[in-house]
């Protein structure tokens, strides 16, 4: 209730939020030696790293480390509906159960490399690949290997589809782009 004075696109949140953080830097250039961000019980985020004068785009080092982002399936609808107030999370979402992440990634604001794991109560999916952003942060992109070993399909997409469990290896690229 209290962070709705922030924003009316906090009015939904029902849970208390907590941080704790140990940042040093002055803009552009930021050490991000830990911080911790909790929404309720169910979903928490912890994340170490660095970004070196962001004000030389193509030069400015990145090193990020999630090393850990935990989300209930009710709290990750209530956190995307803050940009997007009527988002209903889709079935074969909410199917995968409670998500575990960690990821890394390390290179240029530009170009980095990253890796992670998101582990689901239906099976665990590996990432890496190249990330590239641009210089107002807006468009992100994502290109690389993603694989996973025994993903419990039928789980997710129901089981008259005829699939159960599936290891696949594939490369995708992903894009966000703002207004778009």
């Amino acid at each position: 209730e209290d962070a709705a004075i922030f924003s009316e696109s906090l009015v939904h949140l029902d849970k208390p939020f907590t941080f704790e953080a140990d940042i040093e830097g002055k803009l552009p250039e930021v050490s991000v030696r830990n911080l911790i961000a909790a929404y309720g019980k169910d979903t928490r985020l912890e994340i170490t790293g660095l970004i070196n004068n962001y004000n030389q785009f193509d030069q400015s080092n990145l090193q990020l480390d999630i090393k850990r982002l935990t989300v209930s399936q009710e709290d990750l609808q209530a956190l995307i509906r803050i940009g997007s107030p009527d988002y209903v999370s889709v079935s074969q979402l909410k199917a995968l159960g409670d998500l575990d992440l960690t990821i890394k990634a390390k290179g240029k604001l530009s170009r980095f490399d990253y890796e992670g794991v998101i582990r689901t109560q239906r099976g665990n999916v590996t990432l890496s690949g190249i990330g590239q952003m641009d210089k107002k942060f807006e468009n992100l992109s994502f290109e690389g290997p993603v694989k996973t070993s025994n993903l419990q399909l039928a789980a997710i997409l129901g089981e008259g589809v005829g699939v159960d469990n599936a290891t696949l290896t594939t490369n995708v690229k992903f894009q966000m782009r703002a207004n778009a």
